[in-house]
Order: C-alpha cells, then structure tokens, then sequence
C-alpha cells in the first residue's frame, strides 16, 4: 500500500543555521511501525449493491488485482504578482473515487454498472493490534467491461465516483490505534 500525497502552504518563513531551531517540543525518536502488507494484512476490500435488507452483502468480484482510491479536497492555491506562494486558498468540491481492477467472479458487477446501482466499498486492513477502515457508502459506477483475453484470466476493470450518502458524508477513514486480539482473527 502507498500514499501520494500533496500539500501546500499560504507562508513561509526562511531561517539559518546561524538563526537555530524553532522554540518547541520534540519527540526524542519516533516509534518505527512496520508497513502494511497487502497480501497478509487486508482483511477485506469489498464492492457491494447496497441493499439495507442485507447485514453482509455479497461482493461483486472474487479477488482484487489493483486498487486506488483517490480524495481530492477540491483546495487551490491562488497565486498573484508579487506574492511568493499563494495569498489565500480556494476550496472546491470533496471528491472520492477510484479504480478497481477485479478477478470476474459473476456477471453481478457487469449488471450493476449497466444498471447504475448504488453500490458501497470498504477496506478493512489489521496489523499488529492496530487497523483502519475505509468506508466509501455511495458510489457510482462506471468502466465493467469484461477485459477478456486468451490464456489470462478474465479481468474486470470498474472506475468509481462517490457522493454524500444519506448519512452526510462521502468518506470515513477510521484508524484504531489499538484493537483487542479477537479483532484481529481472520478467519
């Protein structure tokens, strides 16, 4: 798993070694956590038809080949003549979407793409008495065209778009800093 992230700042503030450091509290070492492994830690990923008549719905594919999930808080910089950086920011629409590449299980997927379902995502990743989840309720489908070629096995490449689902929001990220041992059985 990866991150790429972006970031930007309205000021700066230049200073030298002869200036010192900023007045403030340090941590004397960071504590050094292994890595997220896709292949052990993820406990699921899991596209979904939403139906509130079902506690567990079942997954549209088999197995995830490739996964991206994209945020963009929709912030720009506004840039002017004789301003270094940004003098102020301009914050746009909250987009989540993301692309998906699946192993074809059933023609589910298919038909909820041609059918423009509502359909949920969440990833669910534990490690070391720790986890997050990632919970995408709302999302439009696109893509769902079954890429079929000799000797390979099917593949099933979907785009999704989010939006803000009667609950009022379009994305949760929720970290657990600790989870007990039961919480982490995956089976």
């Amino acid at each position: 798993m990866t991150a790429d992230l972006s970031f930007f700042g309205l000021t700066n503030e230049l200073r030298s070694g002869a200036t010192g450091l900023k007045p403030g509290t340090r941590t004397a070492t960071l504590a050094i956590e292994d890595a997220y492994n896709t292949s052990s830690d993820v406990y699921q990923m899991r596209l979904f038809v939403n139906d509130p008549a079902a506690i567990t719905p079942v997954s549209l594919y088999a197995k995830v080949m490739e996964a991206t999930i994209t945020i963009n808080n929709g912030a720009k910089g506004n840039k002017a003549i004789g301003t270094v950086g940004s003098f102020d920011i301009t914050v746009g629409n909250f987009v989540v979407g993301g692309e998906l590449n699946a192993y074809f299980a059933t023609v589910a997927a298919i038909a909820a793409v041609k059918n423009n379902a509502d359909v949920g995502f969440n990833v669910i990743a534990t490690k070391d008495n720790a986890g997050f989840v990632y919970d995408i309720p709302l999302l439009s489908l696109g893509g769902g065209r079954a890429d079929v070629k000799q000797d390979d096995p099917i593949m099933l490449p979907v785009e999704s778009n989010g939006a803000e689902c009667s609950l009022g929001y379009t994305m949760a990220a929720t970290y657990f800093p600790y989870l007990p041992t039961v919480a982490m059985a995956t089976a």
